[in-house]
């Protein structure tokens, strides 16, 4: 695991190397994009990890979302990271959740060893197409379903209520404290086919919070689920978003660790490890193929391919 870990740290520290304010190029359409919230926290491997939320305000279909960030610590270092948004073809009014990890440069072991003076974020790409994906797949009876341990699971099923399969569907999770601030994201695992009419069931974790060690400021109030779908695409006037914040009950596991210390039981966290590295692998392709106008950026989603199940 020793072994695994260096190497994801090595490579999300050449991504991370990329400074995005080297790319000429920024899309006019990042405008149509806003960030609406986000928090920080550090993780059990000592990394500054950065989740919020971001906006489809326009009125066309977004294509995708890349969102840069820098972070400068109490001692004046400074970090940049740049990720893609988890969701793709953000309709008008669409939210989506977006995770980015800042590494220190300045110690051996990689952990951000100093308190937080500033972070700074921003839309770098956003580009509209002509193309929204299938919405007839619906969540039911989605419910919370934390653990003793600390985990923070929400389940529920998932209805294809068209005429048409479904391929490739995943439900990104967005969890929210009581002040509707992001604390926390996730995803399921990804159902390969769902038929016209059927019903399959899911269920996706709060990625690296441990809800019985974090902060009162990071312990889950709310959540919203948002669902995607490769295929089918569908062309025309698309329709508009209308997103709900979920509230949990109040007897949810509690926190007591403060916003800058490392958590130090948490049995979701080589998941966000794995989220960061394969999301900063496609990053850089995107950044890399805007030195080539002629190139379509990747369209795939920016999802691992493995999460731990309970």
């Amino acid at each position: 695991m020793k072994n695994k870990l260096s190497a994801c740290f090595l490579l999300l520290t050449i991504v991370c190397g990329l400074s995005l304010t080297s790319f000429g190029g920024v899309s006019a359409q990042t405008e149509n994009v806003r960030i609406i919230s986000y928090s920080y926290y550090i993780d059990m491997l000592g990394n500054l990890v950065v989740v919020g939320e971001v906006q489809n305000v326009g009125n066309t279909v977004i294509d995708y979302v890349v969102v840069s960030g820098a972070v400068t610590g109490s001692d004046g270092s400074y970090v940049e990271s740049g990720n893609r948004v988890w969701a793709l073809n953000l309709i008008p009014g669409q939210k989506a959740p977006f995770y980015l990890d800042f590494l220190s440069k300045y110690t051996n072991s990689q952990t951000w060893y100093v308190g937080v003076a500033d972070v700074s974020l921003s839309i770098y790409q956003a580009p509209s197409t002509t193309k929204y994906q299938y919405q007839e797949v619906k969540v039911l009876d989605d419910k919370p379903a934390p653990t003793s341990e600390g985990e923070y699971w929400v389940k529920g099923n998932l209805k294809n209520n068209g005429a048409q399969t479904a391929t490739d569907v995943t439900v990104l999770a967005t969890f929210y404290n009581s002040s509707g601030t992001v604390v926390a994201i996730g995803y399921s695992t990804t159902i390969s086919s769902l038929a016209a009419g059927a019903t399959t069931s899911f269920k996706v974790a709060a990625f690296d919070l441990n809800q019985t060690i974090v902060s009162p400021s990071q312990k889950i109030a709310g959540y919203s689920l948002l669902v995607q779908v490769k295929s089918p695409m569908q062309t025309g006037t698309a329709p508009v978003a209308n997103t709900t914040i979920i509230p949990v009950p109040t007897t949810a596991p509690t926190a007591n660790n403060s916003d800058t210390e490392a958590n130090t039981d948490q049995n979701v966290i080589y998941v966000g490890v794995v989220v960061a590295v394969v999301i900063a692998v496609i990053v850089a392709s995107v950044l890399l193929k805007r030195r080539k106008p002629a190139d379509k950026p990747v369209s795939q989603k920016p999802l691992p391919k493995k999460q731990k199940r309970k």
